[in-house]
This record gives C-alpha cells, sequence and structure tokens, in this order.
C-alpha cells in the first residue's frame, strides 16, 4: 500500500476517522513545480475521503457487467485540491490574476490511492 505522510495542522475534528483528525493539511506557501514540462508556482490542500472503484466488467472473464459494481480500495484515502494563478487580459486591457487548478495532476495522485495517515517523526 502507498502512504503519503503529511503533518498535522488546523483543529480537531472527530467525525473523521483517520488518525490526523483535522478537516485539512495545507501547503501554506505555493510551491514552483514542473509538470509535463510546465512550471507552476502551485498551492496544494490536502483532504481525507473514501476511495471508491466502479467496476463494469466481470473480474475473471472480462465480459460485460449489467449493473456497474461500486467496490472500496480505500476509507482514509488521500483526496488533493491544486491550485495556481496565471495572469489574464479582459477586452478592456484590464489586467488581472486568474486562479485554475490542475486536474489531470489531482487525478494522477487520486489514481495512486493515497493513505491519508499521521507520520509520527517529527
Amino acid at each position: 500500500m502507498k502512504t503519503l505522510y503529511l503533518r498535522k495542522m488546523g483543529c480537531d475534528d472527530n467525525n473523521i476517522t483517520t488518525n490526523i483528525k483535522n478537516h485539512r493539511v495545507r501547503v501554506i506557501e505555493n510551491i514552483d513545480i514542473i509538470y509535463k514540462g510546465e512550471k507552476y508556482n502551485m498551492f496544494f490542500e490536502f483532504t481525507q475521503c473514501t476511495h471508491w472503484n466502479y467496476r463494469t466488467t466481470n473480474k475473471k472473464t472480462g465480459a460485460p457487467l449489467k449493473k456497474m459494481i461500486k467496490e472500496l480500495l480505500v476509507v482514509d484515502g488521500l483526496h488533493i485540491n491544486t491550485q495556481f494563478e496565471k495572469p489574464e487580459t479582459n477586452s478592456n486591457g484590464y489586467s488581472f490574476m486568474m486562479s485554475y487548478r490542475k486536474s489531470d495532476l489531482e487525478s494522477e495522485i487520486w489514481n495512486e490511492h493515497h493513505k491519508y495517515t499521521l507520520c509520527n517523526e517529527f
């Protein structure tokens, strides 16, 4: 199983079953990363969620199923939100910063099915 360890930040919440017990773990500063050959100054926010898979074929035969089957993958899984800003100009010539997210990066991390847990080594 793959695990990404995060440092605890924020207030406790007893509704979350993982040992982190808070709503969000946030990277406070924007980080310069290069993703698929492009540089982004990105902000990250991590939360706990359940990872499911919807299977449409038979595991043994590969034949299509009449109804999708929902399979539990990770109970305390990692969910990530990304955000970066890009300069834009409107039709009046006014320049401003627009916020975007990198959904393909989020999907890549999601598909690795990391567990949302606490590392006690700090």
